[in-house]
């Protein structure tokens, strides 16, 4: 007889990569090349250095009562160092180059301008005229 997970509220099932679904929340942008840009707009803000040590860095909880704990209970107490994370310049370095990467790459692509609009006819209509093979798959 197969057996039926049964989750409580607090629980909620969601499927491995199906992804989430979101709405979009479109902040004003204060540089100029992101502006008017959907893509851009709806990213996080770009973050200053104490906003990222913030995000990324994680300490095991720590309470002096736990001292007086059993020793088993403690051996797991330490085992939380595990979770630690402290933040290094290299992760800093890391964030602003992806955060700048990413910008960078929907500039081009912002499909509000007049130039990215073109370029994707131009090549929906290269594939269009290629036609297709006898699968009906496109050639181009």
């Amino acid at each position: 007889m197969a057996r039926k997970l049964v989750f409580e509220n607090k629980y909620q099932y969601i499927p491995s990569l199906v992804g989430e679904q979101v709405e979009a929340v479109y902040a004003e942008q204060v540089i100029g090349g992101y502006k008017d840009n959907p893509f851009i707009e709806s990213l996080p803000p770009i973050f200053e250095d104490h906003q990222v040590i913030s995000k990324i860095a994680k300490y095991p909880d720590y309470n002096e009562e736990q001292r007086k704990l059993g020793k088993q209970t403690r051996l797991h107490l330490v085992q939380q160092i595990s979770d630690y994370v402290e933040p290094l310049q290299s992760h800093i370095l890391i964030e602003q180059r992806l955060s700048r990467l990413i910008r960078h790459g929907y500039k081009a692509r912002n499909p509000l301008a007049r130039e990215s609009i073109r370029q994707f006819h131009i090549g929906f209509n290269e594939i269009l005229d290629a036609g297709v093979d006898s699968s009906g798959l496109n050639i181009a």
